[in-house]
């Protein structure tokens, strides 16, 4: 189960620039004490970065974060530490994702090749059930019932809506 050691309150903000937008991760000033992956609105878990461009008190997150969680930039969202499950192996073995373009620019791009750019792009990576993570042109959506952190072992699935 997932064990507390902080918990806080952020204001949201935009993240620092549009490359870090498709990372992912959410952004913390580096005053900001937060373990390398923390729980959002007990809801999702993300990798957390220190950012010197993001205000102390405040918390950097992508319009899909934002859209997930359902705040704008001044809202103010719960944070705690997350540290992974000590009772069991939180490798993900097998990831399913939904997909969907934001930005159709150069037509519909090889599966597999999709697939194993999302596992490198996102290796280390926490994902939970109905989360989603945008990258340049795609939203993708975990519909996997199976809870962990993606490797380079991971096999990712992907399916089009």
């Amino acid at each position: 189960m997932v064990e507390e050691l902080t918990t806080m309150k952020l204001t949201v903000c935009v993240s620092p620039t549009q490359h870090h937008a498709v990372t992912n991760m959410v952004y913390v000033n580096p005053s900001e004490t937060l373990a390398p992956y923390i729980i959002i609105n007990e809801k999702y878990v993300y990798n957390c970065a220190h950012n010197a461009d993001v205000k102390s008190g405040t918390i950097a997150l992508n319009a899909i974060h934002r859209r997930q969680f359902i705040v704008s930039p001044g809202d103010s969202i719960e944070v705690r530490d997350f540290i992974f499950p000590l009772n069991r192996n939180y490798t993900l073995k097998h990831l399913t994702l939904s997909a969907e373009y934001i930005r159709n620019e150069a037509g519909m791009p090889n599966i597999v090749q999709l697939a194993n750019e999302f596992r490198n792009s996102f290796e280390n990576h926490v994902f939970l059930k109905g989360q989603k993570v945008i990258n340049d042109r795609i939203v993708f959506e975990v519909t996997s019932d199976e809870e962990g952190i993606l490797t380079l072992n991971t096999e990712v699935d992907i399916n089009w809506r």
